[in-house]
């Protein structure tokens, strides 16, 4: 009986051990870098309501800076005006008045900036779950690495690590913008039952455009802006300046009222009896609602010291007819924006006068009359007119004038135009006397033309 070998290969387990760690080295860098970079269009979502890794470790946070009309409510307490230096935790409120700021710092170096008309809850001070609902208005957020930051405004979440961006929110419209100034956000929408609708990933100097109105198509807008062209507007230059750890910094109250070129631009036209105004569309983020003025006398009109003619809080409007005009007045338009913070923004004037029609004097050609006579009555038949401006015929009938005329002779019957035929049972074989018939055209001008005239006399055609 052959004895039978087994060969068995000696294996290495230095090698396996390498591949083993190649691969963990892969998975983790793969796991990190959608963590970080995510995807630039997100359509499953992150998950609104995931839950996060149990912190212990809080943010120490407090109220920095007070400018104008602040308050805060703590502990869920009411109102009251905000002190500086005020710490503040989970559930606290902010809030800002027309022209006012306040700043919040973190233990970390962030900054958040709240410009006026402003309300935010401090949700959470978590360092890996930091969490800020803002209601309504516009904040800054300079916000430093090694925490977890998240802004939550109506359907909206906000993502970022450390970096610097702004959350514009218009409650009333449920439009929002969200500006990336430095490194990426990640910017979520989700419906009123938390289901994830559509994201993307912002990336500096983009903003997203956001109407929760709209169809999740349309919903979410992505658009690219200048930084340089920022810094021109007070609210930015006061952040960029204190980013750059000025001292002193002060912000000029932005103006009630301003006129901007930017945008606004506005044009009229006429358009057959009515005034055709278009306009390029305001370019702030700040938009609250259009409004636009006229005024018959006034040459620089303005909201809200003139007749508003149309106000809308559709920000891609971009046009609108009058049609409340009359001949030989000159009308003065302008399309002002009512911002977030109440405050008034106009475009240029323009003015347009409706002329008057050239009065036509031309009156439509004269048609041929026909007449024949029976036991049933006077039978009339004429000419068509071919005239654009044709209105009708007025048929004439007297009994003493004989050269009758209209509109002196009231006519016995009104004819459209293809009706050019009558019967007048009124007179016939039997009548006794003398009968004058004529057609007259008329225009839409009231201008007259009338035919021949044909007689009955004693029933008979003369």
């Amino acid at each position: 009986m052959s004895a039978i070998y087994y060969y068995k290969r000696r294996t290495k387990p230095i090698k396996w051990l390498i591949i083993i760690l190649i691969m963990a080295v892969i998975v983790f860098f793969l796991y990190w870098f959608y963590t970080n970079y995510f995807s630039k269009i997100d359509v499953s979502g992150s998950g609104k309501n995931a839950s996060p890794d149990k912190i212990t470790q809080n943010l120490l946070l407090s109220l920095s800076s007070v400018d104008g009309d602040v308050q805060m409510a703590i502990k869920k307490e009411d109102y009251v005006n905000a002190l500086k230096n005020t710490i503040l935790h989970n559930g606290d409120k902010i809030k800002t008045g027309s022209n006012s700021r306040a700043i919040l710092k973190l233990e970390n170096g962030s900054t958040i900036r709240l410009g006026a008309n402003t309300e935010i809850i401090l949700q959470n001070t978590e360092v890996n779950n930091f969490v800020v609902e803002e209601l309504k208005g516009r904040v800054y957020y300079s916000l430093s690495a090694g925490a977890n930051y998240q802004i939550r405004a109506l359907n909206v979440l906000a993502t970022a690590l450390g970096t610097k961006f702004e959350v514009i929110n218009n409650a009333d419209l449920k439009y929002l913008a969200i500006l990336a100034l430095e490194n990426n956000v990640k910017v979520e929408i989700f419906d009123d039952n938390n289901n994830f609708v559509v994201g993307s990933r912002l990336d500096p100097s983009e903003k997203a455009l956001i109407d929760l109105k709209n169809s999740k198509n349309e919903m979410l807008k992505i658009e690219s802006f200048s930084i340089k062209s920022l810094a021109k507007e007070a609210w930015y230059k006061w952040n960029f300046d204190l980013d750059q750890g000025l001292t002193d910094v002060t912000m000029k109250d932005e103006p009630e009222f301003e006129e901007i070129a930017s945008s606004l631009e506005l044009i009229t036209t006429l358009k057959e009896e009515n005034i055709y105004l278009s306009w390029s569309v305001y370019d702030g983020a700040d938009f609250k609602s259009y409004q636009i003025v006229k005024s018959e006398t006034k040459i620089n009109p303005k909201y809200p010291d003139d007749s508003v003619i149309k106000s809308s809080d559709e920000k891609d409007l971009n046009f609108y007819v009058d049609d409340k005009v009359v001949a030989d007045k000159t009308y003065y338009y302008r399309v002002c924006v009512v911002k977030m913070n109440d405050n008034i923004a106009c475009g240029n004037v323009a003015s347009e006068q409706l002329k008057p029609k050239e009065e036509d004097k031309t009156p439509p050609l004269a048609p041929t009359l026909s007449i024949n006579v029976s036991e049933a009555g006077v039978g009339l038949s004429w000419t068509k007119n071919q005239e654009s401006d044709f209105k009708e015929y007025k048929i004439l009938r007297a009994a003493y004038n004989s050269m009758p005329v209209y509109p002196g002779e009231a006519p016995v019957a009104t004819k459209g135009w293809g009706e050019e035929n009558y019967l007048d049972k009124e007179v016939n074989i039997t009548s006794v006397g003398s009968y004058y018939y004529r057609i007259c055209s008329v225009d839409n001008s009231e201008n007259v033309s009338c035919s021949n005239i044909k007689v009955i006399e004693n029933g008979q055609v003369k």
